[in-house]
């Protein structure tokens, strides 16, 4: 079953109705897959409803997020990553779109990204957005972050330095 959202994150209409106080072990019927993968989101120990509501109006069911955007719920627990509060420059996804990279619940490479930070173009996830590396010449060498993960350089969240005294 697929609930269609829009974003900011709107209840979107869930394809079966549902009791209004129904609870997590009843969403995990059609949804367990939520719970699998390599890295599993450690919120999905704390239950569905502790992210998401359940509204039912008339025979109408919506499923939505507890917050307005995804971004306000993951900084509720990772308030480290709230982007207002990183001195520095921060990677625009990082401020206000963190599903962007990450998977919300469980996916197979650390911190639930939904692809890796190394391989070539089709299996990097920086590589979506970023060109860095790709075009070598023909007797040039291969970026070696590529296959070591871009982020053993750099950082995913902030990307710049502090300001100094002057700049802020």
């Amino acid at each position: 079953a697929v609930i269609t959202l829009s974003w900011p994150a709107l209840a979107g209409v869930h394809p079966v109705p549902l009791e209004k106080n129904v609870d997590g072990a009843k969403c995990l019927e059609c949804h367990a897959d939520k719970t699998k993968g390599k890295a599993v989101h450690s919120a999905i120990a704390t239950g569905c409803l502790s992210c998401h509501e359940v509204r039912v109006t008339k025979d109408i069911t919506r499923v939505k997020l507890i917050t307005t955007t995804p971004s306000g719920l993951c900084i509720t627990c990772h308030s480290e990553k709230n982007a207002s509060d990183i001195k520095g420059t921060v990677h625009s996804p990082a401020v206000r779109d963190c599903l962007k990279c990450h998977d919300p619940h469980a996916a197979d490479n650390k911190n639930q990204l939904l692809k890796a930070t190394s391989g070539g173009e089709k299996e990097n996830l920086c590589l979506t957005c970023h060109k860095q590396g790709l075009n070598v010449p023909a007797k040039g060498s291969r970026h070696a972050a590529l296959d070591l993960g871009c982020d053993t350089c750099h950082t995913t969240h902030k990307t710049g330095a502090e300001p100094t005294t002057e700049n802020r």
